[in-house]
């Protein structure tokens, strides 16, 4: 071919246009400089000449373009220096590319947004332009290669296909107007240091994979023109979902979104249970270091999902979620929703979160399951915190429903823990701190049950409330609640300093030696206005000989009260038709 027409050859086009990249990566020192900046004023004249198109350079033909160069205007030097650079380009080139690329094994085809070539063969030297035409050459098993820079359009690949990027920030996936990264179908698939920003409808979306996430980024993804959408991660089926050290953030839907997933992983992998402080309770240590986080997502933080769930259903938990090292905070309408299942979270804080309205919901942690056979758990370890949050810090609204708390819960706004439901119960143990929360440290109502078994109640912080039929809002600041057919059982607690009063009971269950199902022991009152209040009205009251009991009073102004009358806020929700529905977040639309 003519050497104009060499030109136009895209390995050679890759080479003229890499001269100047190379000049900035190639050795320094004098001798480059000069080499560079002549090749640099011989590749000027040389696209002069080409752009005109006033002649032909060589004449006819050549064997190789820089081995023989004859343009009249040309001297002698400039010809020389001009085959040097085309000779340094190509091994520039390759150096320019090559390091973008993270080692990996197996099978794989490279993507390089630097060197990149639409004729490019998938190899380290002759990468592919973009991640479409390396998921069309890729089979399961393969591993898709991602250089640095930014892609701007999605990918889709099948289950069983691989993608790694060289580290969040630096292979960045920015598509518009589409989803990010599709995965379809049965199979395994790793995505590993990989970016998404910026989406519409979805960051990763994953349809019966296995899927594992490990030093991702996803953020900005946007909702869909009818509003729907904008999740993170939307994972729907599959055998496993797991995130390790992934940033999910400022998504315009929920931060990770799952429908009927098998298991449910948000983890450190080198997390050990019992590695966690038994004295440290607080997000506030500075040793706290989440290897993922969930944050400011206006959809949620992270929903787990159970396609048969149905309030007042018999639905049966399928998902197991454990959820260690991560921060879950900023959302908004909830921190984690585990709808008909359950969870275990270790070393996280999940904090915070927002309302969308003024009229919205704000928890930390939502349990909704109705059902009768088998029970939705949750588990908060000692070296975890819920607090901040914009309503309340747990809603257990869940038939038969195991909570069990070792860690802390504080600063939220309507209350640290509310559970309702028949046979629902939440354990709050010696290593369980309640601290600040607003209105109530903990309440039980419908059938639910409160155990504490040398728990810290503290600092309960008054809030405005007035009685749904009327009347003139009160402050209520009480550490405990028991309402409608609740129970409790209290023994080595201490209450300390709660606004009002340490315990209210009104309208508990019926049943127990004294008449109701509450017992209190062995537990120390200070400060604050009552230690002890049962509201009257009861059919059988206990005495006040009955209530004080083995308990110890200091600096309080009415140690028991059992015949009180304080007005109470009986739940958290605002209809009691349904506690499920009234109680949990919306569940979202399933992931498509």
């Amino acid at each position: 071919m003519d050497t104009l027409s060499a030109m136009k050859n895209s390995p050679t086009r890759a080479r003229v246009a890499c001269l100047s990249r190379t000049a900035a990566v190639y050795p320094s020192g004098w001798a480059g400089g000069v080499i560079w900046a002549l090749a640099l004023r011989a590749r000027a004249k040389l696209s002069r000449f080409c752009t005109s198109a006033h002649g032909l350079l060589g004449g006819s033909r050549t064997r190789g373009f820089s081995s023989r160069l004859h343009v009249p205007f040309l001297s002698q030097i400039d010809r020389l220096i001009l085959a040097l650079a085309f000779s340094l380009a190509a091994s520039g080139c390759a150096e320019d590319c090559a390091p973008d690329f993270p080692a990996t094994s197996g099978s794989a085809v490279y993507v390089s947004a630097k060197c990149g070539s639409a004729a490019g063969k998938g190899t380290q030297q002759e990468p592919y332009a973009t991640p479409t035409q390396a998921a069309a050459a890729a089979k399961s098993g393969d591993t898709i290669v991602l250089g640095a820079g930014t892609y701007t359009a999605g990918i889709s690949i099948v289950g069983g296909v691989n993608l790694l990027g060289g580290g969040s920030g630096k292979a960045i996936i920015a598509p518009s107007g589409s989803g990010g990264i599709t995965i379809v179908g049965i199979g395994t698939t790793t995505i590993r240091g990989v970016s998404v920003t910026g989406a519409s409808g979805y960051g990763i979306s994953a349809q019966d994979t296995t899927l594992n996430l490990a030093e991702i980024a996803i953020t900005k993804t946007k909702a869909l023109t009818d509003g729907t959408g904008g999740h993170g991660v939307q994972a729907q089926g599959g055998a496993a979902l797991s995130v390790e050290k992934g940033t999910i953030a400022d998504n315009a839907g929920t931060g990770v979104l799952t429908v009927g997933v098998g298991t449910v992983s948000i983890v450190d992998p080198a997390f050990a249970p019992n590695a966690s402080n038994a004295d440290s309770t607080s997000i506030v240590d500075p040793a706290f270091s989440p290897q993922s986080i969930i944050a400011n997502n206006d959809g949620g933080g992270v929903a787990i999902v159970d396609p048969a769930f149905s309030p007042g259903q018999n639905d049966a938990p399928k998902m197991p979620v454990q959820i260690s090292a991560t921060d879950i905070r900023g959302n908004k309408g909830f921190g984690l929703a585990v709808f008909g299942g359950g969870a275990t979270v270790t070393r996280c804080a999940i904090r915070d979160t927002k309302k969308a309205t003024a009229a919205d919901f704000a928890d930390g942690i939502v349990l909704a399951s109705s059902d009768k056979q088998k029970q939705g758990a949750l588990s908060v370890d000692v070296g975890s915190a819920v607090t901040g949050n914009g309503r309340a810090g747990l809603i257990a609204a869940a038939a038969l429903a195991k909570v069990v708390i070792h860690g802390e819960v504080s600063g939220n706004e309507s209350g640290g823990v509310w559970v309702q439901g028949a046979g629902a119960v939440v354990q709050l143990t010696d290593k369980a701190r309640l601290r600040k929360n607003g209105l109530l440290g903990a309440a039980a109502t419908k059938g639910g049950r409160l155990e504490l078994n040398g728990t810290r109640v503290e600092d309960t912080q008054p809030r405005k409330f007035a009685e749904p039929a009327g009347g003139m809002p009160e402050d209520v600041g009480d550490g405990i609640g028991a309402f409608n057919g609740a129970s409790l059982l209290i023994k080595n607690a201490r209450f300390s300093n709660n606004a009002r009063a340490g315990v209210v009971a009104s309208q508990p269950k019926v049943g127990g030696a004294f008449g109701i199902d509450v017992d209190i022991s062995g537990s120390e009152f200070k400060g604050g206005q009552f230690g002890i209040v049962v509201n009257k009205g009861l059919a059988k009251s206990p005495s006040w000989a009955q209530l004080k009991g083995t308990n110890k009073f200091d600096a309080v102004k009415q140690d028991v009260d059992q015949a009180g009358n304080l007005m109470v806020r009986a739940s958290v929700c605002s209809d009691q038709k349904q506690d499920a529905e009234a109680c949990a977040p919306k569940q979202g639309a399933p992931a498509k």
